[in-house]
């Protein structure tokens, strides 16, 4: 840091060097300053503002120190070559008594400072400190904080985000941390509602309380008044306690039962859907700790599959009545959410990877009984989604005349968001299900999905949002649900195949997906189309754009189609194997749709094991470019353990049939990036 280097003040001057603190924090608000334009000036800020916290004077170290802490939220990591400046003197803080309120008001600056430095600078840098903060954390939160410290919430926020950085170490923790937040929602909401001319009420010196005078038909003026501090408390509680359950997942199962039962009595919570909402994702958060945790444990499921019901219950239950009573659809969009959510948890639930689709069978199932009231209720939210989006774009159809055309429909859509956010999380929900009980789903889906997405592929002038969203649906039912889903091939194939030359990416990409689908799980009805579909995809594969970041999820799926067609196509005369294969070849490894790679690079093994000529060329041509791939894949982990332990026993074989000269050019033109190359060489011998 530049010594000297600082903002153009007298650091004497108390009131001036506290405004300048104070608009450096204004100038680095997180969610509102990009990281690009704070960095080049990071260096002589944060010079300015350690010089401000050596004044000794509290007003200007509190601005200070919330000024450093926004800047290290903005620039993250890049804040790593700062940490040594300023992380001794925040501890420092943070070491003196406490035993007035202006110096309790600079240690909760502090504590801010530290949690949010820690969770932007990551273990590595703050590993050396994690100990003592954690211990700090245990210490304060045993001391009993009263009601009114300023440090209590932040230490609350500062637990979450150092529990983030730290993650399963932080478990130690948890007995300290969960019980405050635990009585914060034991609290009751007190409110009163009393006639105007009584005055204030109960609590009129209570900030906490806040009254409205409402005009009430046929009985007057009544003043309300309600306790929205333990409203704002319970929110904040419901939040982190979902923030300790995603992190610590299975660390925090001895905790699991005690907060789900709060959970499922605030998703009923009468005074906020804040709240009701932020309970129901906790609730989804909680079930994946108690059913991996019981997995680590060795002991049966059976407490997670009665969490499973009686959330799900709870769940429909609330999400029926804000239906019911029209609330606003992104409070419902969060209770779709949160069941697909727990539906998710289900599908996932045979291991602990929640990012790539699961080679283990679930382990935690929805109830038979519970598939079909799912499935009416999902179905009837979307139905009325799927009306309201389409009554919008009438409206403006017949107002506008002949100005209603593309630009204005992007325009609804924009508009429409909430109800386009709505329609994902449940087609998500519908696709976890279909998922996870496969053809066994089907009776329900064909009562109630089935006739909605119909209709709308059938339909004229659809948005391609909702056309999107069926393509998507039937994917996974052809996907998953064999013969019982071939009944909707006529219908939905026709549209993927259309959908491959679609201006919308996100269509294209859905519909690509589908036509791989059909040609593996359908072959004979691939066999009528199998030409077209074919040419439209070998033609996205050839889009001089067809790598760009918004085509390169259609382009890679459409490799993945290919690939599929010759395998399960190559006999026919129609399918030119031999040209398509080295094409195919070209666009590996996939990097973008790790769910596409690992299928894809699947299928190269097999091909390579073969000794597939079409795709190795004459004389074993193209087997330096093989090799290049096949290294890319295993120094970039794009392939499941299986694949890429065969994959391994292959490059071991093959590097031995050329020269050292070609085995150095594989790794000079590979497109990994410079810090596998080191690992590639190694994997070479070169």
């Amino acid at each position: 840091m530049q010594e000297g280097a600082g903002l153009p003040l007298n650091l004497e001057e108390g009131n001036a060097a506290t405004h300048a603190a104070s608009a450096a924090t204004v100038f680095a608000t997180p969610d509102k300053c990009e990281e690009e334009h704070l960095a080049p000036h990071a260096n002589i800020l944060l010079s300015a503002l350690c010089d401000l916290l050596k004044s000794g004077k509290q007003s200007i170290q509190e601005e200070a120190l919330t000024s450093v802490a926004c800047v290290a939220k903005v620039i993250e990591a890049d804040f790593g070559r700062y940490y040594d400046h300023f992380m001794p003197g925040i501890k420092g803080i943070l070491s003196r008594s406490a035993d007035t309120r202006e110096a309790r008001a600079l240690s909760a600056r502090a504590i801010e400072c530290m949690g949010l430095i820690a969770e932007s600078v990551g273990m590595a840098k703050f590993g050396k400190d994690a100990e003592a903060a954690m211990q700090m954390i245990i210490k304060l939160q045993s001391a009993g904080l009263s009601d009114d410290d300023p440090r209590a919430p932040q230490l609350m926020q500062c637990s979450v985000r150092i529990c983030k950085c730290v993650g399963a170490g932080f478990a130690v923790c948890l007995p300290q941390v969960v019980p405050p937040l635990m009585r914060a929602l034991a609290e009751k909401v007190d409110y009163s509602v009393t006639d105007v001319e009584e005055g204030e009420g109960a609590g009129a010196g209570d900030s906490k309380m806040d009254s409205v005078v409402i005009g009430i038909r046929g009985i007057g003026d009544k003043r309300i008044s309600l306790n929205t501090g333990v409203i704002d408390d319970k929110l904040m509680a419901c939040n982190l306690l979902r923030e300790y359950a995603t992190v610590l997942r299975a660390k925090f199962l001895p905790f699991v039962d005690a907060t789900a039962k709060a959970m499922i009595q605030h998703v009923d919570f009468k005074f906020f859907e804040g709240v009701r909402s932020s309970a129901a994702m906790t609730l989804a958060a909680l079930l994946r700790c108690a059913t991996e945790g019981l997995r680590h444990a060795g002991k049966d499921q059976s407490y997670a599959q009665q969490l499973l019901q009686s959330s799900m219950q709870v769940l429909l239950k609330r999400m029926q009545h804000e239906m019911k009573t029209e609330s606003e659809s992104d409070t419902v969009a969060c209770f779709a959410e949160a069941i697909k959510t727990v539906l998710e948890v289900c599908y996932r639930s045979g291991s602990d990877d929640i990012e790539h689709e699961p080679t283990r069978p679930a382990v935690l199932r929805l109830p038979d009984a519970m598939i079909g009231p799912t499935l009416q209720l999902l179905c009837g939210c979307a139905g009325a989604s799927v009306q309201r989006r389409l009554a919008a774009m009438q409206e403006a159809r017949e107002s506008m005349g002949a100005l209603f055309d593309e630009s204005a429909i992007e325009a609804i859509e924009e508009d429409l968001e909430v109800e386009e956010e709505l329609m994902i999380e449940i087609i998500d929900a519908l696709g976890y299900i279909i998922k996870t009980h496969k053809e066994s789903a089907m009776p329900m889906f064909d009562r109630t999905f089935g006739p909605l997405l119909t209709k709308i592929l059938r339909g004229t002038d659809m948005p391609n949002t909702l056309v999107w969203n069926a393509v998507c649906a039937f994917d996974d039912v052809v996907e998953h649900c064999g013969a019982a889903s071939h009944k909707y091939v006529s219908v939905c194939g026709p549209k993927m195949i259309e959908g491959i030359d679609s201006k919308d990416r996100f269509v294209r990409q859905a519909a690509i997906y589908g036509v791989g689908q059909i040609a593996e799980k359908v072959p004979a009805y691939f066999g009528n189309v199998c030409a077209n579909a074919l040419g439209r995809l070998v033609k996205t594969l050839q889009r001089p754009d067809a790598k760009d970041e918004d085509n390169l999820s259609a382009t890679e799926n459409a490799v993945g189609a290919i690939g599929r067609i010759c395998a399960h196509h190559g006999a026919r005369a129609d399918v030119p194997v031999q040209t398509l294969l080295p094409m195919w070849l070209s666009f590996l490894p996939i990097r973008d749709d790790m769910i596409e790679a690992y299928i894809v690079h699947r299928q190269l093994c097999t091909l390579v094991s073969g000794k597939n000529s079409m795709l190795l060329g004459p004389n074993n041509a193209r087997l330096p470019q093989v090799l290049k791939v096949m290294c890319e894949i295993l120094v970039e982990e794009l392939a499941d353990e299986p694949t890429r332990k065969t994959i391994a026993g292959l490059v071991i074989s093959m590097k031995s049939a050329v020269s050292a000269q070609v085995l150095q050019g594989i790794v000079q033109s590979s497109a990994a990036r410079p810090k596998h190359h080191q690992k590639m060489r190694a994997l070479l011998g070169v």
